[in-house]
């Protein structure tokens, strides 16, 4: 379990709390943020080692250029959680941009007609 750095796109570094597990050579991990934001994290101190826990990871996050990837949505303790991604913002921001698109698939079906009724 290590805490990796990795360069984000235009806003800098980012942070993530890695897993490697001994049954694959695949490394999973968790999006922490910003340095400010992976240093408020408290993930790390609730993982103790040597206890059994189940993890869920998401098979359709793709890999990153460096082989790890950002993919675990659940940490569990036997029936206790210990993380669970909050996919809602995920949702959310899918629905603005299914409303966008059908909107403007819809004015300009409607924009078409208007012109073919126009001739």
């Amino acid at each position: 379990m290590t805490i990796q750095e990795f360069q984000s796109g235009k806003s800098g570094l980012a942070y993530s709390l890695d897993f490697r597990f001994s049954e694959t050579d695949k490394i999973y991990g968790i999006y922490l943020g910003t340095k400010e934001q992976a240093d408020n994290n408290n993930l790390k101190s609730k993982i103790e080692i040597g206890k059994t826990y189940t993890f869920y990871a998401d098979q359709t996050v793709t890999p990153s250029f460096d082989g790890h990837t950002l993919g675990i949505r659940e940490i569990r303790n036997n029936e206790q959680t210990i993380y669970k991604d909050n996919q809602k913002a995920n949702y959310i921001g899918g629905s603005i941009f299914l409303t966008m698109g059908i909107g403007t698939l819809l004015i300009l079906i409607y924009a078409n007609r208007r012109k073919k009724n126009a001739l």
